[in-house]
């Protein structure tokens, strides 16, 4: 129960100014959550032992790591590939399909799903076309 607390905590107890978690911020949620998950998921009451001792700090920044779409899951925005090659952005798998722009050699971006030859290829977890498959090389 406190390791699912801090972990949802982790998420929850962000400050106001930017992001950061602080270990009072942290240790206040999990007062409250873990005899709520107990209880609910037991129905005995546990209570967290907090001993504090100097000063409040931060402990880490919060940040999304994840893209919210609107016709699908999320998707991730770290990258896994990079374009070996100029490549046209295209709006289908296919060689003879619209296409929107060219993306360079070089160009990060991850891959999201494999149809065929082709990927549908997304950069800061925002979908953006089809690339052939022989366009990419796996980043290590």
């Amino acid at each position: 129960m406190l390791t699912y607390a801090i972990l949802e905590a982790l998420g929850e107890a962000a400050s106001e100014k930017g992001n950061e978690v602080r270990v009072t911020a942290l240790a206040d949620y999990i007062g409250v959550r873990v005899p709520e998950i107990s209880k609910s998921t037991f129905g005995v009451l546990q209570n967290p032992t907090r001993k504090r001792a100097g000063s409040d700090f931060p402990i880490g920044i919060r940040r999304s790591v994840l893209a919210i779409v609107a016709d699908g899951p999320a998707i991730a925005k770290d990258p896994t590939h990079v374009l070996i090659r100029e490549e046209l952005l295209r709006e289908e798998p296919a060689g003879d399909a619209r296409s929107s722009r060219a993306l360079a050699a070089g160009t990060r971006v991850r891959a999201v799903e494999y149809v065929g030859t082709w990927v549908i290829i997304a950069r800061d977890g925002q979908k953006l076309g089809y690339v052939p498959a022989d366009a990419l090389a796996r980043m290590q």
